[in-house]
């Protein structure tokens, strides 16, 4: 699906642009949406009486309709993580397709991280350093979209160190809450070296370094040293995940008619509107409630047949 997040808009203003876009322009319905990305009654029910609440995972997930059977949208920093196992580690770089212009590039910046041989058999394949797995995630619309460097929520490019810093909440790895989505850190020297993205079950995704590519590895033994939950990501809360119920695709279909209908058709689509109810297209009655692409259809034909 096309990109419906936009950088400079409130979280209204991204749900209205979705929500016309789907009823309006997208090849995709809520309707199709609805059996890929499920959430909870209690986050549509959030989204219906107040979208400015809408979080920026829930919009991004909405938007591009993850093509993956999660039960809560906070599962998608783990999936872009797991969907870059077995990929090469670059350092500098945070989820661009490898090639000869950014190994050249990389190479005068960075030269230490460049002496292997393999560099130009990695070519055409994506590719991330530490922190530019987060990146990544982050400036992505999806595990193989081409990212936008300092687009959405992360508009400074920060370390592993500035990273763990931006965390309002972190520590020692000793207290660390069991959340996925938790990044873990290394300490080394005073400075956070290295980070990575816990993802549950005591496993960490981690783009370790050019040798090994990013891979997944246990938590404890490994030399973790420090945790921080990131300010950039939606997390589950401190006990889990919450226990609510799921909506499925008909019942999210609903619910966002039941708003939908609520909604005053815009000034610029009354006199149209009008004229299409002249001409025995529509009844005008629920304007904005989402239609499917077979009404629509329908309603064309009868159009150009002069029926009703």
């Amino acid at each position: 699906m096309p990109r419906t997040v936009f950088d400079r808009q409130s979280p209204y203003d991204k749900l209205t642009a979705l929500l016309r876009g789907t009823a309006i322009t997208k090849d995709k319905s809520f309707t199709d949406l609805g059996g890929m990305a499920r959430c909870s009654k209690q986050t549509v029910a959030r989204r219906m009486q107040d979208p400015g609440s809408m979080t920026l995972d829930e919009l991004r997930a909405m938007g591009r309709g993850l093509n993956i059977p999660i039960d809560d949208l906070r599962e998608a920093i783990r999936y872009y993580c797991k969907a870059q196992i077995g990929r090469p580690y670059w350092m500098g770089t945070f989820g661009q397709i490898a090639s000869a212009g950014i190994y050249q590039s990389n190479k005068k910046r960075l030269a230490r991280y460049y002496t292997a041989a393999d560099f130009p058999q990695q070519y055409g394949q994506r590719v991330h350093d530490c922190i530019g797995l987060i990146k990544g995630y982050l400036w992505s619309d999806g595990p193989d979209a081409a990212p936008r460097y300092l687009s959405g929520p992360l508009r400074i490019d920060l370390d592993a160190d500035g990273m763990y810093y931006k965390c309002g909440q972190h520590g020692q790895l000793h207290s660390m809450p069991d959340t996925p989505g938790t990044l873990v850190f290394i300490l080394s020297s005073g400075r956070m070296v290295h980070v990575g993205v816990y993802i549950g079950g005591g496993q960490v995704i981690e783009a370790r370094g050019h040798a090994y590519g990013v891979v997944q590895t246990a938590l404890k033994g490994r030399g973790w040293t420090h945790w921080g939950i990131c300010p950039y990501i939606t997390y589950d809360s401190a006990n889990g995940a919450e226990s609510e119920d799921i909506m499925t695709g008909e019942e999210i279909y609903n619910a966002l008619n039941e708003y939908l209908r609520a909604q005053n058709c815009p000034d610029w689509a009354k006199g149209e509107l009008q004229e299409a109810v002249d001409l025995g297209i529509t009844d005008g009655g629920r304007p904005l409630e989402l239609t499917p692409r077979y009404q629509t259809a329908i309603m064309a034909k009868r159009a150009v047949k002069g029926k009703k």
